[in-house]
């Protein structure tokens, strides 16, 4: 390929899930690269460190920066995205709070980010999907984590859209 494209990294939700698969479509319609990121293998076994990894390590971080970078060359990618659902969608947030530099956003769906452990350093585009419903990460702990990055984003003057 020698025009760069796009990359969206789709951090999977749980070991054996794999989110990415509806993005292949649409990257083959727009010309993007979907890389599928897989808890299976970390030394947690089934969850991603998304802790404060200043405690935890920075294994999964480490992982996904390196994840970035080997796409990045080949591939020819030079922007690089990040989703995730559930905790994939927490690993999306705690590697914005962490290496900022290295994405253009971050979405998440249906998740939230633990506010003493993953502190975002740097403004950063957000996107982030919850439901008003959901029994299992409830709604204000989402709009807390949707707040941070307001606030870091410069934009805690701005009205919210809630739709």
């Amino acid at each position: 390929r020698n025009v760069p494209v796009a990359m969206v990294l789709v951090m999977e939700a749980s070991p054996g899930s794999n989110p990415a698969t509806f993005f292949h479509r649409k990257a083959d319609q727009a010309g993007f690269v979907v890389v599928s990121c897989s808890i299976v293998g970390n030394t947690l076994g089934g969850v991603w460190n998304n802790d404060d990894p200043r405690i935890t390590g920075f294994e999964d971080m480490d992982y996904t920066a390196a994840v970035i970078e080997r796409v990045r060359a080949s591939d020819n990618c030079n922007d690089a995205f990040i989703c995730g659902l559930s905790k994939g969608g927490h690993m999306a947030y705690a590697y914005a709070c962490e290496r900022p530099d290295t994405i253009r956003a971050a979405c998440s769906v249906d998740e939230f980010m633990g506010l003493s452990s993953n502190v975002p350093h740097a403004p950063l585009p957000i996107l982030a999907f919850q439901g008003t419903a959901d029994k299992n990460v409830p709604y204000t702990m989402a709009k807390d984590s949707v707040d941070a990055w307001r606030t870091i984003n410069g934009l805690s003057g701005a009205t919210a859209v809630t739709t």
